[in-house]
């Protein structure tokens, strides 16, 4: 596209603090802000009368996830809540469409993984340390795995520690 014809930047006319519903003749969408997880701006679309949920990259399935940009033990929270939708289908971020059962695991997965790096936080192990001697065993076919552990266990670690970004 040229540069004369790119479109204009503009301003967002509305915003929302935890959820907007947009009503249409055959159904009705919101938009839902659940709290802090992937990142601090994750939304999620929720089709109510269909039970079907969006997460984007709230729930990765069958994925290890990046966690580089985020809250771990509040994305935990955030997973609670998406969960007690009771959704019936279950669209990730990444990874094949699931059900609440699927999401639930994905929850699983990062309270076994913050709980690893909790034990050698609370041993005083240094972020070398974990980096070094780190094993999760259950998770480690999961896609990404190998890439992104690196980067995960800073990310967990330096929370758990209680430093910011």
């Amino acid at each position: 596209m040229a540069a004369d014809t790119a479109p204009a930047f503009r301003i967002p006319t509305a915003t929302f603090n935890r959820n907007l519903v947009f009503h249409r003749p055959n159904r009705t969408i919101e938009l839902l802000y659940s709290g802090r997880g992937h990142t601090d701006g994750d939304v999620t679309v929720w089709l109510a009368e269909e039970k079907i949920l969006f997460t984007g990259d709230l729930y990765f399935n069958g994925a290890a996830g990046v966690m580089r940009d985020a809250f771990l033990r509040d994305w935990m929270v955030t997973l609670e809540e998406l969960r007690s939708l009771s959704a019936k289908t279950v669209v990730p971020g990444h990874g094949p469409v699931s059900g609440n059962e699927e999401l639930l695991g994905f929850q699983q997965y990062l309270a076994d993984f913050i709980g690893a790096v909790k034990v050698f936080v609370d041993s005083g192990k240094t972020l070398e340390q974990v980096l070094k001697d780190f094993a999760l065993p259950k998770y480690e076919d999961l896609a990404g795995w190998d890439n992104f552990l690196p980067r995960n266990l800073t990310r967990c670690y330096n929370e758990l520690k209680g430093e910011k970004k």
